[in-house]
């Protein structure tokens, strides 16, 4: 009796080493699968990111050429305001220059 009980204990052992062994198998190519989905994952957003990077840095450039735009808007407006102050003169000078040769009345 004592030798049944003893193989269908080693029975029952082969058979959980068995169990334990495809379990292990089964969690090694779960880990194998992660880490693949992982890496492709990681590659997938290095991509993302370089082209960030490139969209980035061709913003950067345009908000440059853009930013120098408006400094020479605002030379442009800023000498525009002197050249009108100018012809303003001119005109009061003319006006006075013409009244003053009789060609004009005050």
């Amino acid at each position: 009796g004592a030798r049944l009980k003893c193989d269908a204990l080693d029975q029952h052992n082969v058979t959980l080493s068995s169990e334990l062994q495809k379990v292990e198998d089964r969690s090694k190519a779960a880990i194998l699968e992660a880490e693949a989905q992982a890496l492709e994952t990681s590659n997938r957003l290095s991509q993302d990111l370089e082209r960030l990077q490139e969209k980035n840095s061709l913003l950067s450039d345009k908000l440059g050429a853009l930013n120098s735009i408006e400094h020479e808007l605002q030379v442009n407006q800023s000498n525009l305001k002197e050249v009108s102050k100018e012809r303003d003169l001119l005109a009061e000078e003319n006006e006075e220059m013409l009244v003053q040769f009789g060609l004009l009345k005050e």
